[in-house]
């Protein structure tokens, strides 16, 4: 939209500061082909550049509108201008070599920013980057330039409106539009006055169709609601001898197609609309598929590892069987341990009352000897006695 001349005629009118835009000569501005945004910028910014006469003398500037792509103001945009900056004055070196011109007098860059996003930006001078804490002396070594900003959404449709800026107005809000569905449903109608006002203006017909083309790029709107924005720029009838390249290539288009430029239009948005849909569902199709594949696998993957638990745990079982059988082994040989155990005591005791009875040993000296209580020792005696007799 911006690329209408018209509409940075109107917007240096009445947004630059009066020192600058009082000498500008708006109805000699000129668009330039080239750009100042290398790769590194191109994620931040896209640019449009004009040339303009200024002052009594008619010195050439350039006045370079950057459009800011993100949503969220950029923490140093400083530095992004400077870098911007150098290019355009590196690119107007590169040209004067060229050209061959002796002298190489660099041209001034006016840096617009153009900003729509939902966050308010704060302008700051560049030696705020280094904070509270800094010295001043230092501002000597440090950039000293600034940039124009306009906020599009601090900007009231009915602020503009009282200007009379028409287009201009229509411009912000259709970038306001882009940035919130909701301001698209409540200005609509305002947006749709706009275009039935500059269907009586050839000047500013081109950019009803910039708007729409522009709505139709950002927002997802369906091909009916496309086609009521489109009815609303579709051209009237006029005399050849007016007609531009875009009218005559439009009238080859219909010849060549035997359709309707604007029906045609309508048509392949429709359809594009409808692959796009398709595309969508099979997307959407190939994701529900891989997560049913990765369902699969995870429910295998689930059925392994219950798998090696079941054999671990016959493993386990088979250990613990393993366990008890050695625990029983351990458990009969410790009884026959004890039974030689016993044998062997009740031997030696059985020697031991013997013994004492060859020698005439009180009982009471017996049971110390072999820690016996007095009956067990009186029935060894007895047993000893026995033999005796039986012998």
């Amino acid at each position: 939209m911006f690329s209408r001349k018209e509409v940075v005629e109107k917007y240096c009118e009445h947004f630059l500061p009066g020192e600058i835009s009082n000498e500008l000569v708006v109805s000699e501005l000129k668009r330039r082909s080239d750009s100042f945004v290398d790769e590194q910028l191109k994620d931040h910014f896209t640019d449009i550049v004009y040339e303009c006469p200024f002052g009594k003398n008619g010195q050439q500037i350039l006045i370079t509108l950057l459009f800011e792509h993100k949503s969220y103001v950029p923490q140093f945009p400083h530095l992004q201008l400077l870098q911007y900056l150098l290019n355009g004055w590196k690119s107007q070196i590169r040209q004067s070599k060229k050209e061959e011109s002796r002298g190489i007098d660099l041209r001034p860059i006016i840096p617009i920013i153009v900003y729509h996003g939902k966050e308010r930006w704060r302008m700051r001078p560049f030696s705020d980057y280094f904070g509270d804490g800094w010295d001043e002396r230092f501002s000597t070594f440090l950039p000293s330039f600034d940039y124009h900003l306009t906020d599009i959404s601090s900007y009231l449709p009915e602020q503009l409106s009282s200007m009379g800026l028409e287009a201009l107005e229509a411009a912000f809000l259709a970038f306001q539009m882009g940035r919130d569905e909701e301001i698209f449903k409540q200005q609509f109608e305002r947006l749709q006055s706009y275009w039935q006002a500059f269907k009586k203006n050839e000047l500013y017909f081109d950019l009803s169709q910039a708007i729409v083309v522009y709505l139709i790029r950002v927002l997802k709107k369906t091909p009916m609601e496309v086609k009521e924005m489109i009815q609303y720029v579709r051209p009237t009838q006029k005399s050849k001898k007016d007609w531009t390249l875009e009218d005559y290539l439009i009238e080859e288009f219909e010849k060549k197609h035997n359709v309707d430029f604007y029906k045609a239009f309508e048509d392949l948005y429709e359809a594009q609309t409808k692959a796009q849909q398709a595309e969508n569902q099979a997307k959407e199709a190939k994701n529900q598929a891989k997560e049913a594949k990765n369902q699969v696998k995870e429910a295998k993957n689930q059925a392994k590892q219950a798998e090696n638990q079941v054999k671990e745990a016959k493993n386990q079982a088979k250990e613990a069987k393993n366990q008890v059988k050695e625990v029983e082994n351990q458990a009969r040989e410790a009884k026959k341990r004890l039974r030689l155990v016993e044998a062997e005591t009740a031997l030696r005791n059985r020697n031991t009352v013997k013994t004492g009875l060859e020698l005439n040993l009180p009982i009471e000296t017996l049971m110390k000897m072999t820690l016996l209580s007095k009956k067990a020792v009186e029935e060894i005696m007895e047993q000893i006695e026995k033999e005796g007799e039986g012998q």
